[in-house]
């Protein structure tokens, strides 16, 4: 009977391997394109089910077209990429598994210009092209599990790495990964036409507004998940230094065109809303206006 179930698992272990017929050269048994995708339209699911999406179409849209232009310079097109705005005032923006990108209105009104948001976008989005999720997915469960899980889920993944998947998009990843995805953010701004001192420039002003006990929680959740910001701060300067982005001619923030979209936020949310997660169907009367 063991003999008979090893062999059953050994072979289900082959055929896993065998569906993971598309990975990045040199990083073997990770998921497959194919597999990161489903597992990403997974976690979508279930982060709809903990947050409201915000559908103003003119904010919408303008993250999109950030987003796809950082898209435009990236390391990584061989998956499509989606980006979400949320309606809560929490501070922060995520990625999920297979392109999926997340940024909250409380993020976009802490935001002081279009550079800053092509940084973030480019810092969820270096995760992804970095395969962040895979590879810790990969470290926590181990080669077999992982492949095994994927590859007879189905459509429906297991709990355990779907519970993962969501851990690591709203939570956070290791402080090497963050730090490559700073990088990568930095990179990918500076390729789009962005200046790149737009990331110091919004570590510096976290770091701020993290030590004023009135709104340490609206940040907490980030900042807890993420390296100090005092030490993001100096490797955002080096990082420019290293790849000779210091003393750009006319460096582009696009703060105009930005302020109308704050304003925007600022008029559908009659400011920002105290509760900093607000689920579906979970307002208070007389607090619905139409998007």
């Amino acid at each position: 009977m063991k003999k008979t179930m090893l062999l059953f698992m050994s072979l289900i272990f082959v055929l896993a391997l065998t569906s993971c017929h598309h990975v990045i050269k040199g990083e073997k048994m990770l998921m497959s394109n194919e597999q990161e995708l489903k597992l990403g339209a997974q976690v979508h699911k279930e982060i709809l089910k903990e947050f409201k999406l915000y559908k103003n179409p003119q904010v919408k849209s303008y993250v999109v077209r950030v987003g796809k232009k950082i898209v435009s310079k990236c390391d990584r097109k061989d998956i499509p990429y989606k980006f979400f705005v949320l309606d809560t005032d929490m501070v922060n923006a995520f990625a999920g598994p297979g392109g999926y990108v997340y940024v909250t209105t409380g993020m976009l009104m802490f935001m002081k210009n279009e550079a800053e948001l092509a940084c973030i976008l480019g810092h969820e989005v270096g995760h992804i092209t970095e395969r962040h999720a895979a590879k810790r997915m990969r470290e926590v469960m181990g080669y077999k599990i992982l492949a095994i899980g994927l590859a007879v889920g189905g459509v429906d993944m297991g709990v355990e790495i779907l519970s993962l998947g969501m851990n690591l998009a709203l939570n956070g990843y290791s402080q090497k990964n963050e730090y490559e995805a700073d990088e990568k953010g930095i990179l990918y701004a500076n390729r789009a036409g962005y200046n790149p001192h737009a990331m110091q420039n919004l570590f510096v002003r976290l770091e701020q507004k993290s030590k004023n006990k009135n709104e340490y929680n609206t940040f907490n959740r980030m900042l807890s998940s993420h390296p100090p910001t005092r030490s993001r701060i100096n490797r955002a300067h080096k990082i420019q230094e290293k790849h000779n982005m210091m003393g750009l001619n006319a460096p582009k923030y696009y703060a105009k065109q930005y302020r109308q979209i704050k304003s925007i936020i600022s008029r559908d949310s009659g400011g920002l809303r105290k509760n900093p997660k607000i689920k579906k169907g979970n307002r208070k009367p007389g607090r619905n206006k139409k998007r």
